[in-house]
């Protein structure tokens, strides 16, 4: 196995369906990697589609371009004919062929006067067979030909097919190339064995245009059951099962530059969608994680940073120590500290967003919710953070939010919840980032995104209320360290600025825009948890105890990354 070009920009190119278009999974390797000292570069002709939960700010993503083709085969293609005058294709077969999919053209004569072949080109005003073509992603279709073109049109709707079309595209060779495909040709019928030829045909297309890159081949996801159209595709798990099996030994006679990774092992019933072969949010970043793991293996390390990445850090002070069920720090509402007010006391449905620090020094029993924060005397007239455990995972963060139950983030559904997000007797920062606009939540943990899930419903937070750090009834205390709590609120906090506030600290005096509440809960004596921000309520600690001062330091690390 050579080694990549780790002295330099990191350039990828990661090829594959909707498992690789898909935005959870291109977010979480974007951060997975964005410690290399010389920086990471995507290739693909593909950018906008795929970004599940809507857009999310290029603060997150610093290069949209990928070459992950939803719904695409290893290998697939039909012909066509052109009439030149309108521009309008009709094809002998409709499958495959739907508005803004790329597609490749050859002909065993000549294409139509204008289409060029080793280009890509995107599907528009499909109507059946029928269909008319654009230049670019959802840009105008082409209207007309100088011809008609002779021999026989071949349309390109596979990755083998499509390979001679995609890569003149890119303006510089990569480093990695990482292939995982297959899944649509298996849900269409093809066998272990075409499956795996058509892979070996891929790689050796690659490999040729490439010969200094890494060509990682990566297991699919399994094919659980679930609930896809038409009945579940776990009846094809077998084939999956074979073809994934064969993976290793068809990299394996591909020479050194080629190599196999189990890039799946991570993926299972708790972090798969309904459809059984799509991930959740947790299941991408266990995706992107072993992606990242490959790059580290391919001698990259030495372009990394050779320790955990300090996100944040506190001088060491004391904190609140939450040891028993029932220990909470109580604060007084106050206009600032109410997601729902402003300054003056009025009533404003806007975004919000919530931070603290963490340390646990016991996990929740499974399905136990032991809360973190929460606003509201009763769930779930306004937010709850809670830690918890659900199929094992105990270090989760659930969140809820609404002023009826179906205003609820609920922990039930996977898509909302994240699994292993606090490490046991570590520190850990959390914000929980509400964005009204979006109607969406995200779940930063030391400054790392780990989920972006949808709110069901807008919110209107009427209570005024007290502030809970630890318990509230029904739910015991999550039991730990917790420090420096703050609120900031305001329709400019969106996942755009996040960071700003992940990556700092509001204990010294002066707050960010936005932050209208804060409390460094590192007092060290008495009952009194006094505010940073002028002007608010003292907090008082019942149950709850202070640690030594200095005993413990905080520093937030993304142990995800190298």
């Amino acid at each position: 196995m050579t080694t990549a070009g780790c002295s330099r920009r990191l350039v990828l190119l990661c090829i594959g369906d909707s498992n690789t278009a898909a935005y959870p999974f291109r977010e979480s390797l974007w951060r997975r990697l964005r410690s290399f000292r010389g920086g990471v570069k995507l290739l693909g002709n593909l950018g906008m589609q795929g970004t599940t939960g809507g857009r999310i700010g290029r603060r997150f993503i610093g290069d949209w371009r990928h070459e992950g083709h939803s719904g695409y085969r290893l290998t697939r293609s039909t012909t066509a004919t052109v009439d030149p005058a309108t521009g309008t294709f009709t094809a002998a077969s409709s499958g495959g062929i739907a508005n803004h999919g790329a597609v490749v053209f050859s002909s065993t004569g000549t294409l139509p006067g204008g289409l060029l072949a080793d280009r890509v080109y995107f599907f528009t005003a499909v109507s059946g067979t029928a269909f008319r073509l654009s230049a670019t992603q959802g840009g105008p279709a082409i209207t007309s030909y100088s011809d008609g073109g002779t021999g026989t049109m071949t349309v390109g709707l596979g990755l083998v097919e499509m390979w001679p079309g995609l890569h003149p595209a890119y303006d510089e060779p990569p480093d990695i190339v990482f292939l995982k495909a297959g899944t649509n040709d298996i849900i269409g019928g093809a066998t272990a064995a075409a499956t795996l030829s058509a892979m070996g045909t891929l790689i050796d297309q690659v490999s040729a245009t490439y010969p200094s890159a890494e060509i990682v081949v990566c297991s699919i996801a399994p094919f659980l059951p679930g609930s896809a159209t038409g009945g579940s595709w776990a009846s094809l798990a077998a084939v999956r099962d074979a073809y994934v099996a064969g993976l290793p030994d068809l990299a394996a006679t591909k020479g050194s530059q080629v190599s196999y990774y189990d890039t799946a092992a991570g993926l299972s019933a708790g972090n798969m969608s309904s459809d059984g072969v799509h991930p959740l949010w947790a299941g991408y970043v266990s995706d992107a994680d072993a992606y990242g793991t490959v790059v580290e293996c391919l001698g990259c390390a030495s372009n990394s940073k050779t320790a955990p990445r300090a996100i944040t850090t506190r001088a060491a002070t004391a904190s609140v120590v939450l040891a028993a069920n029932t220990a909470v720090v109580t604060i007084p509402y106050a206009h600032a500290l109410s997601p729902g007010r402003d300054a003056n006391g009025n009533q404003v449905d806007q975004s919000f967003a919530v931070g603290f620090w963490h340390n646990p020094t016991a996990l929740p029993a499974d399905s136990a919710v032991r809360a973190l924060v929460k606003y509201g005397t009763a769930h779930p007239t306004g937010y709850m953070i809670a830690h918890r455990a659900t199929g094992g995972n105990g270090g989760g963060i659930l969140v809820y939010l609404g002023t009826s139950g179906s205003g609820v983030i609920s922990g039930a559904t996977a898509a909302s919840y994240s699994g292993e997000a606090l490490k046991l007797n570590q520190w850990a920062r959390v914000w929980v980032f509400f964005d009204r606009a979006k109607l969406q939540c995200g779940l930063f943990i030391n400054g790392r995104l780990v989920l972006w899930a949808p709110i069901p419903a807008a919110w209107t937070i009427t209570e005024q209320s007290p502030t809970y750090i630890g318990r509230i009834s029904p739910f015991n205390a999550a039991l730990g360290l917790t420090d420096g709590f703050a609120l900031a609120k305001g329709n400019h906090l969106t996942v755009d600025n996040a960071l700003d506030y992940c990556e700092a600290d509001y204990y010294d005096g002066i707050l960010p825009p936005g932050v209208t509440a804060a409390y460094s809960l590192a007092d060290g004596t008495g009952t009194v948890a006094a505010p940073t921000s002028y002007g608010l309520p003292n907090g008082t600690l019942t149950g709850a105890t202070w640690s030594a001062a200095g005993a413990v330091p905080k520093t937030g690390i993304d142990e995800v990354l190298p």
